[in-house]
């Protein structure tokens, strides 16, 4: 009896010393509640692991995570992703595939200094399209984790056989109530920055970004870069104040000009920009659109929005102060409509008045000498 329980003993000592498995535990989506239409909203997806403990060599630690996030209805534009990782983001109709892998220089990463022992955020910035919808729901669906030994780190390529998928079909959801903008806002639509593609499984996805790599350092460094910034802007004549952050400007030409020489430059030369509308400004809608195309093909875009001194005018013309208060002249033209209706209804309705008093005076004094005749 004694053995059997030194036995149990020993075994409940070392049980949970032999079982080291890396699993994912919790998922969320997180941001604002409310969204308001033609404006940019920034939503956080994390995920979280058990037994990545980044003080031990022989952890496992993350190469790569892809997810997908599906939306109830095709309203947010994805125009920007968080730099943590090397991510890149696909479209498939109301699904996005997000695949992020290690690259140099990250922080929480393992002992071996390469790959990742920490849980995962990425914060997607989106464009909220305009709509008619008042309630968005998101929700994280299937997750796939590629995973690596730290301690086989000194290995000069991958062995795919040792590498782990760790995977779970997730229900996090997440709803997001959209607004109507409280002031007009003309803002321009923004480039989306998901490629279209057709969904596809999620394994083949991570493998792609797994299979056969190197995994030292200078191979990291190799991933393609996702910077799809402007360092600068310029309009031949005209002067902007250009922020690599601002997508759209706003300049006021003369009535006969029809087009604009633009330059700019790239703050990344692995990039390539183009040049969308300058010759012909009237057929692109008085816009000029600069294409960003990041060495991942990543996409960002700038718009230049023009209007002429002859349009302001006529908006100028088309508005008339009252009370402190601007207001269109088609306005003004209702309101004066509705006022001789009113002037006219009360008019007809005093004369109906008067009239009836007349004829029921009328009948009262007929009545009257009828009875003085009696």
């Amino acid at each position: 009896m004694k053995k059997l329980l030194t036995y149990l003993i020993i075994a409940c000592i070392l049980m949970p010393l032999s079982v080291h498995a890396t699993k994912i535990v919790n998922e969320t989506v997180s941001g604002p509640k409310e969204a308001i239409e033609k404006e940019e909203i920034t939503l956080s997806f994390n995920i979280d692991f058990d037994d990545l403990d980044k003080s031990s060599k022989n952890t496992k630690g993350i190469m790569a995570i892809a997810f997908n996030i599906k939306f109830s209805d095709d309203v947010l534009l994805p125009v920007e992703l968080s730099k943590e990782f090397a991510s890149t983001i696909t479209k498939s109709g109301n699904y996005y595939t997000i695949t992020s892998a290690i690259k140099e220089g990250m922080t929480n990463t393992c002992q071996d200094g390469l790959l990742y022992c920490g849980n995962y955020k990425i914060d997607v910035k989106f464009y909220v399209k305009d709509t008619n919808i008042q309630k968005l729901d998101v929700s994280i669906e299937d997750i796939i984790v590629a995973v690596y030994e730290s301690g086989l780190i000194d290995e000069e390529t991958l062995d795919d056989d040792k590498v782990e998928l760790l995977t779970k079909t997730s229900k996090v959801s997440y709803t997001i109530n959209i607004e109507k903008p409280k002031t007009d806002n003309s803002s321009t639509e923004p480039s989306s920055i998901a490629a279209e593609k057709e969904l596809e499984d999620l394994k083949k996805t991570i493998k792609d970004n797994v299979s056969k790599k190197d995994i030292k350092p200078s191979a990291i460094d190799e991933k393609k870069s996702n910077n799809n910034y402007l360092k600068s802007l310029y309009i031949e004549s005209y002067e902007i104040v250009f922020d690599k952050n601002t997508s759209i400007y706003t300049i006021k030409l003369n009535d006969d000009v029809n087009s604009l020489n633009v330059t700019a430059e790239l703050e990344d030369n692995k990039a390539k920009y183009e040049i969308q509308g300058a010759e012909d400004l009237k057929a692109n809608d008085n816009q000029v659109k600069i294409i960003v195309t990041a060495e991942d093909e990543s996409k960002r875009a700038y718009i230049i929005t023009t209007t002429t001194a002859k349009e302001t005018t006529t908006k100028k013309e088309e508005m008339v102060e009252l009370f402190g208060y601007k207001i269109e002249k088609k306005y003004l033209k209702y309101a004066a409509i509705l006022l001789i209706v009113l002037v006219c209804f009360f008019i007809i309705k005093g004369l109906s008045m008067l009239l009836a008093d007349k004829i029921g005076n009328r009948k009262i004094n007929r009545a009257l000498k009828e009875l003085d005749k009696k």
